[in-house]
């Protein structure tokens, strides 16, 4: 048995890793947010207000753990998203 080395306890389920992972991989439109991408602050306050299973976790620990699984989150820049419907066709057209 291994000795406990001190520190607050592990609050974080393997199976909650994997939720936040998958979270994160998803774009935040597809779970109703009003923006395109996610950040550490945005990600966190979701998880957190998630009403069918709701995780508490600092900005500081998911970033730990998102750097963990090989996921980055840039600081925001000024990049806007377009919201043309036809924006997909348009740059296919233009790359070809």
């Amino acid at each position: 048995m291994s000795q406990w080395a001190g520190g607050r306890p592990r609050q974080i389920s393997p199976d909650d890793e994997q939720y936040i992972v998958t979270t994160a991989n998803t774009r935040p439109e597809a779970l109703g947010r009003p923006f395109t991408r996610w950040s550490v602050r945005k990600l966190a306050d979701h998880l957190t207000t998630q009403a069918a299973r709701p995780i508490k976790i600092g900005r500081e620990r998911l970033r730990q753990l998102l750097t963990k699984h090989g996921i980055t989150f840039q600081r925001t820049k000024t990049w806007k998203e377009s919201n043309d419907p036809q924006r997909d066709t348009k740059l296919a057209a233009s790359t070809t």
